[in-house]
Parts: structure tokens; sequence; C-alpha cells
């Protein structure tokens, strides 16, 4: 675990979850802002009284430094849990999708500076062998000065065995960005599951609302409505979708592929090309994060706007790393 050297001042809780709250706090000798993430011991799973999930985050966040994921600074352990020192940031892309009175549009440029960001944290991690298995706007924080940072870490876990099967009857990725593979029952995966949950941010981020929303918050529901946008897989389009072991449990009524540029009409053809590829039912045909990064679509004019240049919700007390809450 990191050293307990670090001084640092408390201030007010600015979050809270079932695992315990978050507070502003300020490192002493630097006056750096920064989130004190406090884990209570009341929360299940342990070992040796810490989380599962708590030391996956903190032993990831330990061996990774990246410009795109957010930082541990600290680790303590305190009469009742954990401390995790963690870099302070203002926003996180949910409140820039969502706050459409302090953020009145979401350019082009803009949603590419985003997406750029974001496919080089993606491609740092997946370089070391980390799956997130929980992307989406409210995990992705943003800094005063419109950096992006990749945050909790709590599903993360190391892949590298191709036939290797990833934690057989656990729930990964919030259901919204979950992709059709693992609505299947899917066991045995790899980066494409991130890069599907890229894909529907990317959506998300220029149409300002959710990509793929069930008409219910049940898998059925949700598997039903990525086939009502991209249209039923066929031998074609995915030939071994028909193997998964809950394809039995579906009824899965065939769906026509419709015109992804109808449905999406304010995006340009070079992003679409991009959003087409990272939705891809068969995971095999989506990019990888340094692939995508390589379209044309980050090529063509107007450039990908400058992080500090970006449109963002500061006039509110921001969210810190790792809340989950506001």
């Amino acid at each position: 675990m990191a050293g307990s050297a670090l001084s640092y001042s408390k201030g007010a809780v600015v979050g809270k979850g079932t695992w315990g709250s978050v507070r502003l706090g300020t490192i002493e000798k630097s006056g750096r802002k920064v989130a004190i993430k406090e884990i209570h011991r009341s929360m299940e799973r342990y070992e040796d009284g810490v989380n599962f999930s708590v030391l996956r985050e903190i032993k990831i966040l330990m061996e990774l430094k990246h410009r795109h994921v957010v930082e541990l600074f600290d680790v303590r352990v305190t009469a009742d849990g954990l401390e995790l020192v963690l870099e302070y940031c203002e926003t996180d892309l949910k409140r820039v999708v969502e706050d459409r009175r302090r953020v009145k549009a979401i350019r082009y440029e803009d949603a590419k500076g985003i997406m750029q960001q974001l496919l080089r944290g993606m491609h740092f991690l997946h370089s070391n062998w980390i799956l997130h298995r929980d992307l989406k706007p409210d995990n992705i924080l943003i800094t005063a000065q419109g950096i992006l940072k990749i945050a909790d870490f709590g599903l993360a876990r190391y892949f590298g065995n191709p036939n290797e099967t990833l934690s057989p009857g656990m729930q990964v990725i919030t259901r919204q960005y979950r992709p059709p593979e693992l609505l299947l029952g899917s066991r045995v995966y790899g980066p494409p599951v991130d890069m599907w949950s890229i894909g529907c941010i990317m959506g998300e981020i220029r149409l300002r609302e959710l990509l793929f929303r069930g008409d219910e918050d049940t898998d059925v529901s949700q598997l039903a409505k990525i086939f009502q946008v991209l249209g039923t897989p066929t031998d074609a389009t995915w030939p071994w979708y028909t193997t998964l072991p809950d394809y039995p449990r579906y009824h899965i009524t065939p769906q026509p592929v419709p015109d992804l540029a109808r449905l999406l009409p304010s995006l340009r053809a070079e992003e679409l090309a991009l959003l087409q590829k990272l939705i891809s039912l068969d995971p095999n045909r989506r990019p990888t994060a340094e692939e995508a990064l390589d379209f044309d679509y980050f090529r063509v004019e107007p450039r990908a706007t400058p992080p500090i240049n970006l449109p963002l919700p500061l006039e509110e007390e921001g969210r810190v790393a790792g809340t989950g809450e506001r």
C-alpha cells in the first residue's frame, strides 16, 4: 500500500455512498486540493477486513500513473476503515452532458476533444492489461483545466488469457453501457466490452441522452433496444451470438438494420463511421482504442477542442474522484 507520510487536512463531506463518504481535503505542504474517500468497515465481502473491490482499485491505481487516469496519492488505515487520498476533479462528464443551463452546447469539436482524451486513457489501460468494466459519464472526471480522468476502478481487473472466464455470475458494466455479449451471458471477453461502453458514451455526448435506453431496467429490455437501433444480429454480422449462454432464454424478434445516419442526423459522416464501429454487435469487429484514435474523425477539420477550452459546468462545487454521488 501507499505510505502514510502525506499530511493533509480534512474539509466538508461532499459525497456519500453505501461504502462510505468523500470529503474535500488539502495537502498541507503544497496546498493542493484532494478528495478523501473514507471507506467504512461495514462493507460486505471482506478479505482481512477490506472489501475486494477496494483492494482491486488500490492495487491498480498504485501501479498505473497516466494523465487520463485519476491519481491515488495515499492510502491510510483508520479506526473506521480506509482513507484513499485521490486527485480532486471539479466536474465529470455526466454533468457536462446533462447540465444544459451551464453547458449550452457540445459542439462537434468539443465532443472530439473529449473522445480523444478518453481513448488515450483507455489505450493506456488496455496496453497495461486492465479492463475497466464500468465506463460511463459518471466515472469520467474532468479537472477545471479540461483534463479528463478515468476513475472508479472497483470493477476493473487484469486480463490476458484469451480463454479465461471472467467473473462468473457477477454483473459488470452499468446496464445502459453493457455490450450485447455480456447481456447474452458471455464470461469470456476482453477490451471490446470497454470499447462498446465508449461508443455508448460517444453517442450520449452528441445526443445529450442515452444512446440505448431500454423501456424497462432489465437486460431483456436493454437488449431489445440495442437490436431496435442496430438490427437483429445475423450469421453475417455476428456469427456466434447464438452460442452464448443466455441466448436460449431470450425470445428475439427479428429487427431490420436501420439507417443510423437517419436515426442520428446530427452526426457527421466521419464521426458516424467511428461510432458504428465502436457499437458493432460482434465484439471482434470493434476497434481497439489505438485503432479508434487513427480514424479520419480525428484528422478532419475542425480539430479537437483543446482541454482548456472545453465547455464545463464549473459554477458550483465540483464532483470529486470516486464519490459516485453528488
